[in-house]
């Protein structure tokens, strides 16, 4: 009991003690012209609540104790008095805490009468003037400056810093707490956290969630392939797979141009950003994304492709787009390194072959212009390399006839391409070891161009005028070729046209050996190798000669040999194994007429049939003996039963 009042009696006697001391000093200080230096008791001074600066490392502050223990405060404190016998801390707050570490009572000091604005831009413009500021005490104060109405240009020449600074420092306030937490510990720099405040709050916690778990407690952490990382979470507009100005893709969400999310809009806060196209609403963007695919499905799938190219493996939002398509499951599917994509030729434009061995700088420049899509009109005719552009041009016409030729015979088919952000219609053949319409050096492509340029810079190489060789001997051999499928196509036009005027027509030797090859090429691999041993064939089938020697076998072909392949033919078709068929039905006179013993055959079958009907005869003939039977007893039952009644 006594303990407690001593204790009490203590109790009040330091706080009265300490009230006399408040006062003491606080009359004091009254009497000190503002601005003097001073010293004060450390307990006697509270944190000042308009201090943006949140953020200091433990450890650096207790080595800036120690060094405070041996040389003690050496730059005053600036306070100023807020209540009677109490100060409020202006600037040095860094000071003051390791001040409190290092056991300091009194610490050096300067009093001031300030405003609150006045006490936020001192603040600002100490933590600016230090040697390393932190950007995000930086940005936090700049935050300060301009929730009090101030603009950007304005906060830029109070602070003697960029407009472009302002700028950066405003954007890292759009960082989330967990990674400003990450950014003041090291863990990214300025430019990743710049890059990390460009996406949405939601995203940032997303990527926070997924990329930085555990971050604290691992001193070495790091995020592996940091931009890849990010890049998942950033909405590039510029290369979205939807039509950005696009009023209707999705009802009531408008076109993206005009959108505040969008950060082109944002000029006036971001000047820098005018040149970009990011989205900062993802949840938007993926919708639409999501309705941009299904569009382009739509459009694609009207043009009734053959095949599905994949460039990945498909997105659960594309199969899900795919399943909703009747039938585009079913079609054949490869992805593109089984393939090879067929574009139709560009024409060359004549500006691209300015002759730079005559032109002058106004060319050029006139060159560069073009190139930029900023070019004017002028009378003069700048020089070209004529004699380059023409051979670029039978160049462009050779592709273009080769690949008119090959859509017209059917050898490019029709798919729909899908990878991850959009849907096209390509055209496509199947990979084989010759693949593509191009003539490489190493792995680049020879062009008729890419030689003169090569000869005019001197840089052309040995290896170079190869690739030109080869690609001029290529060109020639596949000009024929498209030659011969271009004739083929006239012979088939005519022969149609021909053909159709003329019902009654006597056949030709020529048309009995086509009859002939139409049996040929209905047999079977075996019974074709077979009849080529026949024919005493020996012309592999790829050669050129083999068309040649085919024909020459079938025209003079024995009449035996004939009617041998005729049999073959009528053998190898399954449809001659049934009885309903026509080839069924055709099977047993030429049987017969082979020597085939059909009578044999009938009579056996026939014999089994009267075996069988003997047998049926018997079983009905003891079915109705039972079924006689049977009615006999039903009768006498009602006989019976008529008499009981």
């Amino acid at each position: 009991m006594s303990t407690t009042i001593k204790s009490n009696k203590k109790a009040i006697t330091a706080k009265t003690s300490e009230a006399k001391t408040a006062t003491k000093v606080a009359a004091t200080h009254t009497a000190i012209p503002e601005g003097t230096p001073d010293k004060i008791e450390r307990s006697l001074i509270d944190f000042s609540p308009l201090n943006y600066r949140k953020y200091y490392s433990e450890q650096a502050l207790q080595e800036f104790a120690s060094e405070l223990l041996i040389h003690g405060i050496i730059h005053p404190l600036t306070v100023r008095v807020v209540t009677p016998g109490r100060f409020e801390l202006v600037s040095g707050e860094r000071r003051l805490r390791a001040a409190a570490i290092a056991g300091l009572e009194t610490v050096p000091v300067i009093i001031k009468e300030l405003t609150d604005e006045q006490v936020n831009e001192i603040q600002l413009a100490e933590n600016l003037q230090r040697e390393n500021p932190h950007p995000m005490n930086d940005a936090q104060g700049i935050g300060q400056m301009l929730a009090s109405g101030k603009k950007v240009k304005e906060i830029s020449l109070r602070l003697g810093k960029s407009e472009q600074f302002v700028h950066n420092r405003i954007k890292l306030l759009s960082l989330i707490e967990p990674v400003r937490d990450m950014f003041v510990a090291g863990v990214f720099t300025i430019q990743d956290a710049l890059e990390i405040a460009a996406i949405s709050e939601a995203s940032q916690q997303d990527f926070f969630e997924n990329n930085c778990a555990g971050w604290q407690s691992n001193p070495h952490f790091k995020i592996n392939n940091f931009r890849w990382a990010l890049n998942k979470y950033k909405c590039d507009l510029t290369g979205a797979s939807f039509d950005t100005t696009d009023e209707t893709l999705i009802a009531g969400m408008g076109a993206c141009s005009g959108c505040r999310f969008n950060s082109a809009t944002l000029t006036e806060l971001f000047p820098e950003l005018a040149k970009t196209q990011t989205c900062t609403n993802r949840q938007c963007f993926e919708q639409k994304c999501l309705a941009g695919l299904q569009r382009s499905l739509q459009a694609g799938w009207e043009q009734q492709p053959e095949a599905l190219i994949f460039n990945y493996d498909p997105s659960d939002d594309v199969m899900a787009l795919l399943e909703a398509a009747e039938g585009a499951l079913q079609l054949p599917q490869f992805f593109k390194n089984q393939v090879d994509v067929w574009n139709r030729p560009q024409e060359p434009k004549r500006e691209e072959f300015l002759d730079f061995s005559t032109a002058d700088d106004e060319d050029i420049e006139e060159r560069n212009d073009y190139e930029a899509g900023t070019e004017t009109e002028d009378n003069d005719s700048p020089a070209y390399d004529e004699e380059a552009y023409q051979d670029a041009l039978l160049e462009y016409r050779a592709d273009t006839d080769e690949f008119d030729t090959m859509l017209l015979n059917g050898n490019l088919r029709k798919g729909l391409y899908l990878n991850r952000e959009q849907i096209s219609i390509i055209y496509f053949t199947e990979r084989t070891s010759q693949s593509g319409n191009g003539y490489s050096q190493g792995t680049e492509k020879v062009t008729a161009k890419a030689v003169k340029e090569a000869e005019k810079e001197g840089s052309v190489s040995v290896e170079l005028y190869d690739g030109e060789i080869e690609r001029l001997r290529a060109r020639e051999q596949r000009a024929k070729e498209i030659d011969a499928e271009k004739f083929q196509l006239d012979l088939h036009s005519l022969f149609v046209e021909q053909n159709s005027q003329e019902i009654n027509c006597a056949p030709t030797t020529a048309d009995l050996t086509a009859v002939k090859l139409m049996l040929y090429q209905s047999l079977g691999y075996s019974q074709k190798k077979g009849m080529d041993e026949f024919l005493g064939i020996t012309c592999p089938t790829y050669h050129a000669e083999y068309h040649q020697e085919l024909y020459e076998a079938l025209l003079n072909l024995p009449e035996h040999a004939y009617t041998y392949l005729i049999r073959l033919a009528l053998q190898g078709r399954a449809d001659a194994k049934l009885p309903k068929t026509p080839e069924g039905f055709f099977l047993l006179p030429v049987s017969a007429g082979a020597g085939v013993d059909v009578d044999s055959l009938k009579n056996r079958y026939a014999e089994k049939a009267r075996e069988r009907e003997s047998k049926r005869d018997t079983k009905i003939f003891e079915v109705e003996k039972k079924k006689e039977l049977l009615r006999v007893k039903k009768e006498l039952v009602l006989e019976e039963t008529a008499k009981q009644g």
